[in-house]
């Protein structure tokens, strides 16, 4: 399990049944010559976990002097997983020229997901992607059957989420235990509780740092779930909808840190132009339940909308209702524009069906079953119709969005190209 920390660092994580008190990760730039060593952290994880394997490693690769792809093995003690590779943050970074590809989903689990993780695996071993995200609710769950239902989900997520960076964000589903198996299972950058006070008087390098230390035996009630990279041409943000249900305590924190996070975004667009978003719930939809984004005014829709319209995010890609549904840009409940030609408001995508694990008779899926909404542009909820979301940056003013089926043949089933040439706050835009 590996992923991606700022952009010249990689951390990678895997699981043992022993202690192992000799772990590391070997690697180089040669497959048979993997000469630079780096011990891991280890530490046991049982919150959640009584049955599952219970030994984390981590060790974190300084890759600065890496060019291109880096080979790697991780060992326990004499035991060592097989030779992995992935493409450097910092190659990446640069573009080399061509387009950069992510793929990105949410509610991703075994049963009706397993088409879909094979399709991932397919496509992080291509080499053409840069990076992927999963958009909360996780396995469903990582404490099921005492996290045996964890190791299985990761188990078969490594022949993707070894050869790309794996980057999420929680969903409802990881709330169990204070998020306690989210939290050991997997290494976000996040922004340290003592700088949450005074973000004003921190430099850009220190609004994010890695998170160093185990959480087993710690209260997580005050740990920061969100956090934010820049990849290539692109700031990521993954904001946290959980807290606002199970810790509300850290809803001003949370907000404070994005406006914040955004101001900063927004003195660099001349070269990181794209702002894209992604957290787990949505802030519309048109599901037939009685959810909370098809109400008028949805907690989700009051906390983040408003900061997003004024930071000038360009896509917001979320999950949780296990539907498609792209939207045109819209603000406040209101249809801006039927195009995607110069938004004047951030466009929104759920792309929530990609596989989950709540389904009656292996069907996952949440009809919508509403009459269209003006700020609805393209909806899928037909059951066989899993897929996952692709987004390719072309360049400074180009962004295409794709949603690709799980079949063999991995047809894209919906497709838009955003052409913004004005990046900035939507206030600003007549």
């Amino acid at each position: 399990q590996q992923q991606q920390h700022q952009q010249l660092d990689l951390i990678v994580q895997w699981a043992t049944e022993c202690e192992c008190n000799d772990s590391s990760v070997h690697y180089g730039q040669v497959k048979g010559y993997l000469p630079t060593r780096r011990d891991a952290l280890t530490w046991m994880h049982d919150v959640g976990n009584s049955k599952g394997v219970q030994w984390l490693h981590r060790a974190r690769l300084d890759i600065r002097t890496l060019t291109a792809t880096c080979f790697y093995m991780a060992c326990s003690n004499s035991d060592c997983s097989q030779t992995f590779w992935t493409d450097t943050p910092g190659h990446l970074a640069r573009g080399n020229g061509m387009d950069q590809k992510f793929l990105i989903f949410g509610d991703l689990g075994l049963g009706s997901g397993l088409a879909t993780i094979a399709r991932l695996q397919q496509a992080a071993q291509t080499g053409d992607y840069t990076a992927m995200f999963h958009v909360g609710d996780i396995a469903y769950d990582l404490h099921t059957n005492g996290g045996r239902q964890g190791d299985e989900f990761l188990r078969r997520m490594e022949g993707a989420a070894a050869y790309l960076p794996y980057m999420t964000v929680p969903g409802n589903h990881e709330a169990f235990h204070d998020f306690r198996p989210y939290m050991n299972r997997f290494s976000m950058p996040v922004p340290r509780p003592d700088m949450l006070d005074n973000l004003t008087d921190l430099t850009n390098d220190s609004l994010v740092v890695e998170w160093e230390r185990p959480v087993t035996n710690l209260s997580t009630q005050f740990e920061p779930l969100f956090y934010s990279i820049d990849i290539g041409l692109v700031h990521f943000i993954a904001y946290d909808t959980e807290s606002y249900y199970f810790r509300p305590h850290l809803r001003e924190v949370t907000r404070h840190w994005l406006r914040e996070d955004l101001r900063r975004a927004n003195r660099r667009r001349a070269l990181v132009p794209w702002i894209i978003a992604f957290g787990h719930r949505p802030m519309y939809c048109s599901v037939a339940a009685d959810n909370e984004c098809n109400h008028k005014m949805p907690l989700i829709r009051q906390e983040f909308e408003e900061v997003f319209y004024d930071g000038g995010v360009d896509l917001i890609v979320q999950g949780h209702e296990h539907s498609y549904e792209r939207f045109y840009p819209a603000f406040n409940s209101t249809l801006v524009q039927r195009n995607y030609a110069n938004p004047r408001a951030p466009v929104h995508i759920t792309s929530g069906q990609t596989g989950c694990t709540e389904a009656f008779l292996g069907i996952c899926t949440n009809p919508i079953l509403r009459s269209r909404y003006a700020w609805s542009a393209y909806r899928s909820w037909y059951p066989g119709l899993n897929g996952y979301g692709r987004i390719t940056v072309v360049n400074a003013t180009h962004l295409v969005w794709e949603q690709v089926l799980d079949h063999f043949f991995q047809v894209t089933q919906d497709r838009i190209v955003i052409v913004q040439e004005h990046h900035g706050s939507f206030r600003n835009m007549s």
